[in-house]
């Protein structure tokens, strides 16, 4: 269950947007809301950025209001019962952000993204990546809404995608996603994505490249590839140890990224869950991998995952 839950603001609007959803959290979970306010101006074009040209007199102006901000938002959000503690940080992000998640032993992260237009940055040098390179700890990357929401306004969660590929890279997100989907009363999809010559090499298809199926409509022969039985196994796993509603399903399609995102918004899915991949040590996201791809084109929050393993 989570202890601590952390949201980096940096004074904008924008950046409040993941607040409903860490407040839905902290509440149902019961523990501390960090507020962390950047102080330092972060490079622009980053999750961090505001629009402000932060030059002289009016950069302190800004921080000024940006700390009243965040101490009004934190006593908004104490007014739930929720205990929170709001932080400055006054050294530059993401370094000091990230020694904060390390210290402070964060359980989950609630940072909000830019809008799908402006995500060429968002894998690539940006704030959110450097989280999610350098800590292990789960990140909820949530997009902008229109208007603002109320804080106190609750977020719910009834479908959770998660697509794995048979690797135990891929399953290391299972225990987050899984701690969420409890804590939300989620139910979860498991999804395998196969290439089309896979698919017609283990089973007849007369429905063309984009095939949808639950597994246990799938042909049972034993030549299907490794990653049904994997994926089953992973379905079974989840049921014998939590209460949750725990799905299967198949996707025939020769690029992976589009099947998740066309999957998930077919099935009206609340939020895609998965671990992101790296070069080598993982010390640098790949650019497009299917990952990348997928918080790209997805308008809906993703839990994400960097797994200490290489």
């Amino acid at each position: 269950m989570y202890r601590r839950v952390t949201v980096p603001l940096d004074g904008s609007r924008q950046s409040e947007h993941a607040l409903r959803w860490a407040v839905t959290i902290a509440r149902n979970a019961g523990c501390v809301l960090d507020l962390v306010h950047a102080a330092f101006p972060p490079p622009a074009a980053t999750e961090l950025a505001g629009a402000a040209l932060w030059q002289g007199r009016a950069l302190d102006d800004a921080e000024a209001a940006a700390r009243e901000r965040l101490h009004s938002l934190a006593a908004e959000a104490a007014t739930l019962g929720i205990r929170v503690e709001p932080i400055i940080i006054d050294r530059p992000v993401p370094d000091a952000l990230i020694d904060h998640i390390q210290e402070s032993g964060t359980d989950l992260i609630v940072m909000t993204t830019h809008a799908r237009s402006r995500l060429e940055h968002l894998l690539l040098g940006s704030v959110a990546a450097s989280v999610i390179r350098h800590s292990n700890v789960p990140v909820l990357l949530v997009r902008p809404d229109e208007g603002l929401p109320a804080i106190a306004s609750p977020v719910t969660v009834e479908r959770v995608l998660v697509p794995l590929d048979g690797s135990a890279f891929a399953r290391e997100i299972l225990p987050p996603v899984s701690e969420l989907a409890i804590l939300m009363q989620a139910e979860l999809t498991l999804l395998s994505v196969l290439q089309p010559v896979v698919a017609l090499a283990t089973a007849t298809l007369d429905t063309g490249p984009n095939l949808l199926m639950p597994l246990s409509n799938a042909p049972s022969s034993e030549g299907l590839a490794p990653s049904l039985s994997d994926l089953d196994r992973a379905a079974e796993s989840l049921k014998s140890a939590t209460d949750l509603v725990v799905r299967t399903a198949v996707v025939a399609h020769g690029r992976p990224a589009q099947a998740i995102v066309d999957y998930a918004e077919h099935h009206g899915m609340d939020l895609i869950a998965m671990t992101t991949h790296g070069r080598g040590a993982l010390k640098r996201l790949v650019a497009g991998s299917v990952s990348e791809a997928v918080i790209r084109t997805f308008g809906r929050p993703m839990l994400v995952v960097r797994p200490n393993i290489s």
